[in-house]
C-alpha cells in the first residue's frame, strides 16, 4: 500500500478520479495482541474433550482518510490516502471432541462460538462518508466476516489389513459435515450511480459511494450454510507400489448455499433492480424494453455476472463436484 510508484501517485494527487484503494503515507505496522487459554481432558481411553477461549485485538488497521488542500494550492485537489485508524476485536470459544478409532469408526466434532467487532471491516469501509462528506463510522459493530456459529463433524469408517475379506479389506469412507450461521451484512438502498445498464442497480463493495444504509451497520445476517462431503477409497498393492483408488464427492446433496446476498434485498436470488420500477423503469425503456429484462435476468440473476464482475466471485458456494482418482506411492 505504501509503494505504489510515481505514476499512480500523480494520478491520485491530481484529483478528479475515484481511487478505491489510495496510497498509504508513513503508516505504522498493524499491531495484533492475542490471548488463548484452555484445557483438555481425556475421560475414556478413546475419547477426549478440548475447550479453548481466545481473545484477539488488532489495532492500527488501515482506513481511508481525506487530505484537505490549502485554497492557495495550484493544480491540486483534496485527495484520499490510507492511514492507521481502524481496530477489530475477536473473542470466542472453541470446542473439540475427538473419538479414537473404535470398531473401525473414528469421529471428531469441532464447534466455534465467536464474536468479531470493530469500526471497519475493510480498508474502504468508510469511503462513502468521505466522498459524500458525511459522518464516518465510529460505532463498534459486528464485522463483515463475523460468524457467530461455525463447526464441523467428521466421521471415518474403514477396514484395516486382514479385515472384511478381499472386497472390504483396506476399504474406507469418511463423511465431513460443515455448517455456519452466516456472516453479518447491512441492508442498503441507493441510486445506480455511475454503473452502466449491464450492471443494473447492484450496490457492490468496489464503489460504495451510492449506498445508503437502512439499518445499523451489519444488523442482518446471511443464511445458514450446510455442506456435506463424502470420500470412499480403497488401498491396493501392486508390484510393490501402494495405490489408493478414491471417489470424492464435494457438496454431496448439491445444496445451493448462499455465501453472500444482495444488499438491497437480503436475498441471493433478487438484486432488487428489476423489481423496483423507480430504479429500473428508465433504464429498461432506454435499452430495449422486454428484451433487456430477459437478458438481464439470464445474465445477472441466473448467472450472477454482475456480481462476478464487481465482487470477483460467485454469490453461491460451489455446486456438487465428483472426482474419481488414483494415488500412487512407493
Amino acid at each position: 500500500d505504501m509503494y505504489t510508484g510515481g505514476a499512480a501517485l500523480s494520478l491520485e494527487l491530481a484529483g478528479g478520479s475515484f481511487i478505491p484503494v489510495p496510497t498509504a503515507f508513513d503508516v505504522e505496522p498493524v499491531r495484533t495482541i492475542q490471548y488463548e487459554i484452555g484445557f483438555d481432558h481425556q475421560f475414556t481411553r478413546s475419547a477426549s474433550f478440548d475447550l479453548t477461549g481466545f481473545y484477539r485485538d488488532v489495532e492500527g488497521q488501515l482506513q481511508v482518510q481525506r487530505q484537505k488542500i490549502s485554497p492557495a494550492a495550484v493544480d491540486v485537489e483534496a485527495y484520499n490516502f490510507l492511514d492507521n485508524g481502524d481496530f477489530a476485536t475477536t473473542r470466542g470459544l472453541e470446542l473439540t471432541f475427538k473419538l479414537r478409532r473404535q470398531r473401525r469408526l473414528r469421529a471428531e466434532l469441532n464447534y466455534t462460538l465467536a464474536d468479531a467487532r470493530g469500526t471497519g471491516s475493510t480498508i474502504n469501509s468508510g469511503i462513502a462518508g468521505i466522498e459524500n462528506a458525511t459522518n464516518l463510522p465510529t460505532i463498534i459493530s459486528p464485522l463483515d466476516f463475523n460468524q457467530t456459529h461455525r463447526g464441523s463433524l467428521y466421521l471415518d469408517y474403514r477396514f484395516e489389513t486382514g479385515e472384511g475379506g478381499p472386497l472390504l479389506e483396506r476399504l474406507g469412507a469418511n463423511l465431513l459435515l460443515r455448517f455456519s450461521s452466516g456472516h453479518n451484512f447491512t441492508l442498503v438502498d441507493g441510486s445506480i450511480g455511475q454503473r452502466g445498464p449491464e450492471l443494473g442497480g447492484i450496490l457492490a463493495s468496489d464503489d460504495p459511494r451510492s449506498r445508503i444504509p437502512l439499518e445499523p451497520i451489519n444488523s442482518s445476517t446471511t443464511p445458514w450454510i450446510f455442506q456435506t462431503d463424502l470420500q470412499v477409497d480403497k488401498k491396493l498393492a501392486c508390484f510393490g507400489v501402494q495405490m489408493q483408488l478414491y471417489l470424492y464427492i464435494q457438496n454431496l446433496f448439491n445444496r445451493k448455499n448462499a455465501i453472500n446476498v444482495y444488499g438491497r434485498t437480503g436475498s441471493a436470488a433478487d438484486d432488487g433492480f428489476l423489481s423496483d420500477p423507480e430504479l429500473s423503469a428508465e433504464v429498461i425503456e432506454a435499452n430495449g424494453g422486454a428484451r433487456y429484462e430477459q437478458l438481464y435476468k439470464a445474465i445477472n440473476l441466473d448467472n450472477r455476472q454482475h456480481y462476478w464482475f464487481t465482487e470477483g466471485g460467485d454469490i453461491y458456494a460451489e455446486p456438487r463436484q465428483i472426482r474419481l482418482g488414483l494415488r500412487m506411492g512407493i
